[in-house]
């Protein structure tokens, strides 16, 4: 019994259980600030310090009003196959009517 779970549960391991986004995520992103119209706000940096089967990068956005950044997170947060954002931080601009953000978003790369 013990040989067939072990047998059942390496094929459990072998199959997908949710969607994964096949293209690159900075690609993504980068076509998601376009549609908005903000991709000249827009930095990314791959970080590469994470775990394997993970990929990771760090936005950065400059310069944008609230509604720009509502929506990009909106886009980014309920798309499907699942991106997962996290540390958020969000700041205003000194002397403008403007915000800088910076987060990071994570996707399950295919092995």
């Amino acid at each position: 019994q013990i040989r067939y779970l072990s047998d059942e549960w390496s094929q459990v391991k072998q199959k997908l259980t949710a969607p994964i986004m096949t293209r690159s995520l900075s690609s993504f992103v980068e076509n998601e600030a376009r549609s908005i119209g903000i991709q000249d706000n827009l930095q990314l940096n791959e970080l590469t310090n994470v775990n394997r089967g993970i990929e990771v990068i760090k936005v950065g956005l400059d310069s944008l009003n609230l509604d720009n950044l509502i929506t990009m997170l909106y886009k980014l947060e309920n798309h499907r196959p699942v991106l997962k954002i996290s540390h958020l931080n969000i700041s205003i601009s000194p002397g403008e009517r403007k915000i800088r953000a910076s987060f990071n978003i994570k996707k399950q790369k295919i092995n």
